[in-house]
């Protein structure tokens, strides 16, 4: 009867490590897919990688959502003439099944300030104050321009702060 327990107690803890294994080389797999499907969507971005939060991972994908994926992303196009330096992207309660969605998305970008110069030319002059950026003309007039970044449906707007 003892020699049946432990058997039994060696069975369980071996198909909890099996059961462990597989849920993480599950979770391996869905964030290098992820990772290589964002990148080909984004061509000519940086690196991307992303991290399935959560565990067990099998039985968030078996109920149809995940509840929290992150995202990283290096060097993202934005425009023409913008790139993004880092895109970092946390989403949560993402489908698993088409089409894909998430009941929230939370991101966060940097964009160099002498991109921002690049784009303004030789007769503004640009710089970060706080969360503000100070938009000001280079020669001339002394006029200067505060502005707070923000998104609003959507799109990237500059909400005048003073002048």
């Amino acid at each position: 009867m003892k020699k049946a327990a432990i058997v039994v107690g060696i069975l369980v803890a071996l198909l909890a490590v099996i059961g462990v294994g597989v849920d993480r080389a599950a979770a391996a797999v869905v964030e290098r897919t992820v990772s290589e499907r964002i990148g080909a969507e984004l061509g000519g971005s940086g690196a991307v990688s992303t991290q399935v939060h959560g565990v067990p991972l099998v039985t968030q994908a078996l109920r149809g959502s995940l509840d929290h994926v992150s995202v990283q992303m290096t060097d993202v196009p934005a425009t023409a003439e913008l790139t993004l330096d880092t895109v970092d992207v946390e989403l949560y309660g993402v489908s698993t099944a088409e089409p894909r969605t998430a009941d929230s998305v939370e991101a966060l970008a940097t964009l160099s300030t002498e991109q921002l110069q690049g784009v303004l030319g030789d007769k503004w002059t640009v710089r970060t104050d706080g969360t503000d950026l100070v938009v000001s003309v280079a020669n001339g007039l002394p006029a200067e321009a505060r502005v707070t970044p923000g998104v609003r449906d959507g799109a990237v707007v500059l909400d005048l702060a003073s002048v």
